[in-house]
């Protein structure tokens, strides 16, 4: 199996046209010593990054969670996990990476599984799939994807958030449960 971490809010479109590739990558920084070109957002185009490692592939999500966060915007999308089945799309392994694998091509969506917490469930089920903002103010507001508020809850800080979002979604039961599998 592979993982994907992705903003929840782009479930909805998961679930109808599957993982595409990217057009607007969202990591950049690695620059070129001589052009000053973006080397990692160039590398990153055209491209549906996976890994193998469930913990690689949360931590990717939690960082860009975080990145949202510090930039102070309104809300900010929760980190969700998604599972590619095996063998899929010929994926190719990142040289630079000791457990990341990228595909050139669109994963469709009966491919793809969502961690909703519990277990896993393909994204094609979109009566059990939710996606959650967090306000600045740490309110965490889960929708389904009509759009419909399924749970609100507040937290503390962002540690209490960030805690809750690794535990209270299932995220640590899951990793663990991958390892033992």
């Amino acid at each position: 199996m592979y993982y994907h971490s992705t903003p929840s809010t782009n479930l909805a479109a998961i679930a109808k046209e599957g993982l595409k590739p990217s057009k607007n990558p969202f990591w950049h920084g690695i620059r070129n010593n001589v052009t000053n070109e973006d080397e990692l957002g160039k590398f990153s185009m055209r491209k549906v990054f996976v890994s193998k490692s469930l913990k690689a592939a949360f931590f990717y999500g939690i960082l860009r969670f975080l990145d949202e966060m510090r930039d102070k915007k309104p809300t900010v999308p929760t980190t969700c996990l998604l599972r590619v089945k095996d063998d899929v799309v010929p994926f190719v392994k990142d040289e630079k990476s000791k457990e990341d694998y990228y595909a050139t091509r669109k994963i469709a969506p009966k491919y793809i599984e969502f961690f909703n917490g519990a277990e896993w469930v393909p994204v094609t089920d979109t009566a059990r799939l939710t996606c959650a903002t967090v306000s600045q103010d740490f309110v965490v507001t889960t929708c389904n994807l009509n759009g419909e508020v399924v749970k609100s809850e507040t937290h503390q800080d962002l540690q209490d958030l960030v805690y809750v979002l690794m535990t209270g979604n299932g995220i640590a039961k899951c990793c663990i449960s991958s390892l033992i599998s």
